[in-house]
């Protein structure tokens, strides 16, 4: 004897759409941060020493976005060298692209072996916070 199979009906649409969004003000963010309190002040210390410590990372995110600057507008393109630029890969702002590209592979090597360790250590402590 095989079983009976019961045929169901899908759910109309207008039970499968998203009920309209609640405008979130500043207001409720403020009083979730005040129901999230108790669970993060064990930890605000090591929040606020993982901002100090984020800090000096904005600066290597800005140098990145120079040597980005320099492999494609001055070596790609022919743009010439601005005066911060030679001076930050250690090459004549009249250097041939050839030299430039050089100077920029290694003065980024230099900048990649100290940030990355660094950055890693931030990310990983991070995740021991969160």
């Amino acid at each position: 004897m095989t079983p009976a199979i019961q045929v169901t009906t899908p759910p109309s649409a207008d039970k499968l759409a998203f009920p309209d969004p609640h405008r979130i003000r500043t207001r409720d963010i403020f009083r979730l941060y005040a129901r999230v309190w108790p669970f993060v002040r064990p930890y605000r210390r090591h929040l606020l020493f993982l901002g100090f410590a984020i800090a000096p990372a904005l600066p290597a995110g800005l140098l990145a976005l120079v040597m980005t600057r320099i492999f494609f507008d001055v070596v790609g393109n022919g743009h010439p060298l601005t005066r911060a630029e030679a001076m930050l890969i250690h090459a004549p702002m009249n250097a041939s692209r050839e030299t430039v590209l050089l100077h920029a592979i290694v003065t980024g090597v230099v900048i990649a072996a100290i940030v990355m360790p660094i950055s890693g250590v931030i990310v990983g402590y991070a995740i021991w916070i969160l």
